[in-house]
């Protein structure tokens, strides 16, 4: 679902500033279409005379009406009378995607006309026995995290889901994807995860601007006729979900995966090792800084290696499996329970345990993959890559 914010023609046009995070050369709007998954950060200045005013918020889909208030709310200036504005809605225009450019202008990544791009893909959207498909295929999620099972060497993206799900794209190459419009359903707002992209061509325009296209993470493919292009560069190794942000598409189906330089997302050195310690010194408060005098555990220092995951205890238990043995049984709010991965995802075999006092010695199990630190008092555990 789209939807257009009209602000009355009484109010001074807002100032736009920032569009899915991204800084943007200021433009003024009275007018602006939101699709599900963009952000928008503007300035309204408040200079025109006490009263109140209307902003209405119009559904592309169901009652679009604004009697009695329906899709409305007020703006109220201090000082103004409780009372409901009397604006009536004028003619506005929306803000055109195309009029929005990058405050920081690198220009789309490629050379500069058809056919630039490393790599091209089209997304061809289909629908069938109620199920969405991108050429052909409906997307089937992972039965495991896939990140999570990719740092940890046990299975990659292509062994994770589905072969017509996963796109193999190679490292530091430009992506060029386009996405037909007019299927059902549209138009569908589509977001790329781990990256923001250059749109070279917009819904509604036939024009390809790789000069200074806008720069956004969530994109609408429009309408029939339209052809919305987008270009990336394959900078941040990992397994990326591009996908329609109306749920209910996406839960039927309407997503692939970008597996992005796969290799670099593995490890590339060998972990370092454990030091010579007998007991553990942890304690869930001021964990991190007890990482190297305790476990003497070490991050990567490459960044895309490095990562820090909060998971709740159900996600913990999803991930582990039901059956994950965990030492010991009963617990206090002092005790830290550190799990380490073994070759099947499923195991969580315990290495080790901490408490403030008497620490347990690691277990001869203790295998250099993956860390997890469970803290029962607050309900979550910290992932890390090794020890």
């Amino acid at each position: 679902m789209a939807f257009a914010v009209c602000l009355s023609s009484t109010t001074p046009p807002t100032r736009m500033l920032i569009f899915d995070g991204v800084n943007v050369q200021p433009v003024t709007a009275d007018s602006i279409q939101i699709f599900a998954g963009q952000r928008y950060s503007f300035v309204l200045t408040a200079d025109q005379p006490i009263s109140n005013y209307w902003v209405r918020a119009k559904p592309n889909i169901g009652n679009t009406e604004f009697t009695n208030g329906l899709n409305s709310a007020i703006l109220r200036y201090a000082g103004a009378d409780d009372t409901v504005p009397t604006t009536t809605l004028s003619n506005s225009s929306l803000l055109l995607e195309t009029a929005l450019h990058p405050l920081r202008n690198r220009g789309a990544p490629g050379r500069h006309y058809a056919g630039g791009a490393d790599v091209e893909i089209n997304v061809a959207i289909g629908f069938a026995e109620g199920k969405f498909t991108i050429n052909g295929a409906s997307f089937v999620p992972p039965t495991a995290p896939v990140l999570l099972q990719i740092l940890s060497g046990a299975r990659t993206a292509q062994e994770l889901l589905p072969a017509e799900n996963v796109y193999v794209l190679p490292p530091n190459k430009v992506i060029e994807v386009t996405i037909p419009g007019g299927a059902v359903g549209s138009p569908h707002p589509f977001h790329l995860h781990g990256h923001n992209f250059d749109v070279i061509r917009s819904a509604g325009s036939s024009v390809y601007n790789y000069h200074n296209p806008v720069r956004r993470d969530v994109v609408s493919t429009g309408v029939e006729g339209d052809n919305v292009t987008i270009r990336f560069t394959t900078d941040n190794p990992g397994p990326w979900l591009l996908h329609c942000h109306i749920d209910w598409h996406l839960d039927t189906g309407l997503a692939i995966v970008f597996a992005e330089d796969g290799e670099a997302v593995s490890y590339e050195k060998p972990p370092p090792r454990c030091r010579a310690s007998a007991y553990c010194s942890l304690d869930k408060k001021d964990f991190g800084d007890r990482n190297k005098d305790a476990l003497h555990l070490e991050k990567y220092e490459i960044q895309a290696m490095s990562f820090d995951v909060k998971m709740d205890v159900a996600f913990f238990r999803s991930f582990f499996g039901g059956n994950a043995k965990i030492t010991p049984q009963e617990y206090d709010q002092t005790t830290a329970v550190v799990v380490a991965e073994l070759n099947n995802p499923q195991a969580g075999a315990v290495f080790g345990v901490s408490k403030i006092k008497n620490g347990n010695r690691y277990s001869e199990y203790h295998l250099r993959s993956m860390m997890v630190v469970f803290h029962p008092s607050a309900g979550k555990a910290s992932c890390w890559l090794s020890v």
